[in-house]
């Protein structure tokens, strides 16, 4: 039965080993009236505290009975959620962010309108480095499709790095003003080689001129991109309230092992994916 207190839509999160953060992520989505945990068996209290905050709970893969560390489509994964879901309206976060008050009471009002103005919006992103908002990054404003009604047929594409595909046209987006939060520490710096190899792997058929186009020119000119806007970023505005050089300096590093990557695979041979699976508190962090 719908709860006429809370927020007529559902909430999805992707959870493995979540325990550490994910008390903090259900806090923020409290007041919708469904919670949507898709659980790849954890192990530690994820479930528990899960259940704590009326989470519906699902099973990320039905038939196994192992953490799921390694998913093999996420899009696959995040299209069941969508049917699953028991509103029309989906919102998403994943276990190790929040959103913000302002965001909710938004997306509450958004939900709530009959007159629908938008069935798709974008939601900007804000990160929180050690406990303090970052106000001046790079990756600024980081819009995404965080919120849609189900009913404009939008679905997800593409894996690791899945995408909300939708008819722009038809459905043009709209944007909420407050973001939701991404946190950082000073050990989340390391690059998560499992998905950049996944993501050169999906342009292994490139013909010669789209190798040219896209995995030269187009690396070589973002990672150009990344120290330009770096370099104005903290002339503008200094470094107190910007993100730490050394969260640029991850960005250009994951930018150039991808360039490797893509030239190795296209020079050398093949790539094949890690048969470790990378650190599981790192495992979502596939952002659009």
């Amino acid at each position: 039965m719908p709860n006429n207190d809370k927020i007529p839509a559902t909430v999805r999160i992707l959870t493995l080993q979540g325990g550490k953060s994910l008390r903090k992520a259900l806090e923020s989505v409290k007041d919708f009236d469904e919670i949507l945990v898709f659980d790849g068996n954890s192990t530690d209290d994820t479930v528990k505290i899960a259940k704590e905050y009326g989470a519906r709970i699902e099973k990320t893969y039905p038939e196994r009975n192992e953490p799921n560390v390694l998913i093999g489509d996420w899009s696959e994964v995040v299209n069941r959620v969508i049917k699953a879901a028991s509103y029309d309206w989906l919102f998403y976060i994943d276990q190790d962010e929040t959103a913000s008050p302002g965001l909710i009471q938004e997306i509450g009002e958004i939900v709530s309108d009959s007159n629908i103005k938008h069935y798709i919006y974008k939601v900007p992103n804000k990160v929180i480095h050690n406990g303090k908002i970052v106000e001046h990054a790079i990756s600024y404003p980081g819009y995404q499709p965080r919120l849609f009604n189900r009913k404009s047929g939008a679905f997800y594409e593409d894996t690791p790095h899945y995408a909300l595909v939708y008819d722009a046209k038809k459905y043009p987006p709209g944007i909420t003003k407050n973001p939701w939060y991404v946190y950082t520490e000073d050990s989340d710096t390391s690059p998560k080689r499992h998905f950049i190899i996944l993501t050169a792997m999906k342009d292994k058929d490139q013909t010669w001129w789209q190798f040219f186009r896209w995995s030269v020119f187009d690396k070589l000119f973002g990672i150009l991109k990344i120290i330009i806007k770096a370099c104005f970023i903290y002339v503008r505005y200094g470094f107190k309230d910007s993100m730490p050089p050394v969260f640029v300096w991850a960005k250009i590093e994951e930018k150039l092992i991808l360039f490797w990557y893509l030239m190795k695979q296209r020079f050398i041979g093949p790539l094949k994916p890690h048969t470790k699976p990378p650190q599981q508190y790192s495992v979502f962090k596939n952002n659009q």
